[in-house]
Order: C-alpha cells, then structure tokens, then sequence
C-alpha cells in the first residue's frame, strides 16, 4: 500500500493545467492555483498525462507571443 494522502491529479486538474499554463504561470504561481506545493508539482511532471497537459498549454501561449511579435515586427 502507497504511503501518504491520496493524489489531487485528477481530469479537471489536468484542464485546469492546461488553462493556466495558456496563461504563462509559473511554477510556484501554478501550485497555488492547484493548491499543491512546488514539489508536488515537480513530481507530477514527471507523469505523462500531467506533463501532457502542461506542454499543451505552454505550446499555447507559446504560439500566442510568437503571434505578437510577428504582428510587432511586421504590422501586420
């Protein structure tokens, strides 16, 4: 039997991830948000459906400043 509490991963975790790292959290900004520390955090990286969810939502914002730039370089 697994030692300690049981996990807060869950499927709406999972968006909610995705939604704020769209939003270009940080890592200790996003812990408070899930209520989890830094840690906690750290170790659900490390599993593949959490880490899943972060990269798309970083990929997000990600193409969201390329954008901008793009429009600041060119006016367009």
């Amino acid at each position: 039997m697994p030692a300690g509490r049981p996990s807060k991963l869950s499927s709406d975790v999972l968006k909610k991830t995705a939604r704020l790292a769209e939003m270009g959290l940080s890592d200790s900004q996003m812990a408070v948000a899930l209520d989890i520390s830094v840690v906690t955090l750290n170790a659900w990286k490390k599993k593949e459906e959490f880490f899943k969810a972060l990269s798309a939502g970083k990929a997000t914002a990600d193409e969201r400043v390329v954008n901008a730039l793009h429009t600041i370089v060119t006016g367009k």
